[in-house]
């Protein structure tokens, strides 16, 4: 087959699927899916190392972050890849991961991984890649659109970037898109399909014999009720998700209000979620003489309905 299945990174958070398997289950269905590489994401780190090593040793396929040294990581090193290189139709293809920068700052890598510059870093290994005879290559990015564009323009070799962690809808045929789908900087294809499953990101790229891109043509897929199911997933998916039900079920308290918790809002002003959070992590405390608590804005991500809470 000349078709490769790719991700961007942050395969963790944003279910009660993670909060109870972490990241099992979406290793299970990603070596369904036969995927052939990912990039770390920011997300990847929320549970520390540990976590994401646990999810690297039950995927078939490779999770890649060259804009690091992990070398102090001992659940990180020589596990966690710069680069690799895949076979298909008898073409080496070459796979790149770099992470935002800002990793350290937004989730919690811990204090033994050094993050580099990603340009630096991508150029390096394009740079290792090429001279091991490979001519076709792709960077999995978990930087955001503009960042993927500035590698773009700064580096030579990439001829595909998988971008991600900003969500970017990129389409040549929806007015609500920030950009065409590809993105063509100096001469690189950018791509990125938005975020939750929403789309399925789809690239046709002719390479000719030395790997220069001739041609690429491509737009996200929207994944919705006309694709059909698959039976055997549906039904592993209803196994996984009996115990979470029952979380579902359990209240574990009463808002009189609706409390505002949207990113939108609470990442510019004080808002009704965030207050809340802080004056539960200070009565949590405050008989061990703590009397103020602070909670990030980027960690508050929905709003509450008035009424009872559950889990």
């Amino acid at each position: 087959s000349n078709t490769i299945l790719l991700d961007g990174g942050d395969q963790f958070q944003g279910t009660l699927f993670y909060t109870m398997y972490k990241g099992k289950v979406a290793a299970e269905m990603m070596n369904k899916l036969e995927y052939d590489g990912m990039a770390v994401g920011n997300h990847e780190f929320d549970d520390g190392p540990e976590t994401l090593r646990a999810f690297m040793d039950t995927v078939d396929f490779p999770v890649l972050m060259a804009n690091a040294n992990v070398d102090m990581e001992p659940e990180l090193k020589g596990k966690l890849q710069k680069s690799t290189t895949l076979l298909k139709n008898n073409r080496k293809i070459g796979l790149i991961g770099v992470v935002t920068e800002d990793v350290v700052d937004i989730s919690s890598p811990g204090d033994n991984i050094i993050f580099t510059d990603a340009v630096a870093a991508v150029q390096a290994e394009v740079d290792f890649l090429t001279e091991a005879g490979v001519n076709i290559i792709i960077l999995l990015s978990h930087s955001s659109y503009g960042i993927d564009k500035m590698i773009a323009a700064n580096t030579t070799g990439v001829d595909v970037i998988v971008g991600g962690h900003d969500n970017t809808y990129l389409s040549n045929v929806s007015d609500r898109a920030k950009g065409p789908y590809p993105t063509v900087v100096n001469g690189t294809q950018i791509i990125q399909a938005y975020a939750y499953g929403k789309f399925l990101g789809e690239l046709s790229v002719l390479f000719d014999e030395a790997g220069n891109v001739i041609y690429a043509t491509g737009e996200p897929i929207t994944i919705d009720g006309s694709v059909n199911e698959n039976s055997q997933i549906v039904a592993r998916l209803d196994e996984l998700e009996a115990p979470i039900n029952e979380l579902k079920e359990r209240v574990v308290g009463n808002v009189s209000s609706a409390l505002t918790g949207d990113r939108a809002v609470c990442r510019i002003q004080e808002c009704d979620m965030g207050n809340m959070i802080a004056d539960a992590m200070r009565d949590a405390v405050i008989d061990k003489g703590y009397t103020i608590a602070l909670q990030n804005s980027g960690g508050i991500r929905a709003s509450l309905d008035a009424g009872d809470v559950t889990l």
